[in-house]
């Protein structure tokens, strides 16, 4: 990437596809949603028909992990485009933060395998 490339790209944390089901809970209900991609700073994912998130929502998101155990985080919604949501991990603790490493490592080594 040129050096004009690395100036517009404002994203600090890798994004790697990530298609599993998620929870999300908010306002005292749970819902499940489609995962589009994942980062160590967070994630993007399609909102399910009921679940209306708006800009700076705070939420808990609740990820299929590694070795079975759920990565869980505390988020915020930073974009909303259509039923595309994009959120930011306020808070997470060193459990689902290792997992999710681990998690990023794995999927980040999936996408380098020729197809």
């Amino acid at each position: 990437m040129s050096e004009s490339g690395l100036a517009n790209n404002r994203r600090l944390f890798t994004r790697v596809s990530y298609t599993q089901t998620a929870n999300i809970r908010y306002g005292g209900g749970v819902w499940s949603c489609k995962m589009i991609d994942l980062s160590l700073n967070g994630a993007m994912f399609e909102a399910p028909p009921g679940l209306s998130l708006e800009a700076a929502a705070q939420f808990t998101i609740e990820l299929p992990g590694v070795a079975d155990a759920p990565l869980l985080a505390q988020a915020e919604v930073v974009h909303v485009g259509g039923t595309q949501v994009g959120c930011r991990f306020n808070e997470i603790d060193t459990h689902s933060m290792d997992g999710l490493r681990e998690l990023m490592l794995a999927l980040s080594s999936e996408e380098d395998l020729p197809q």
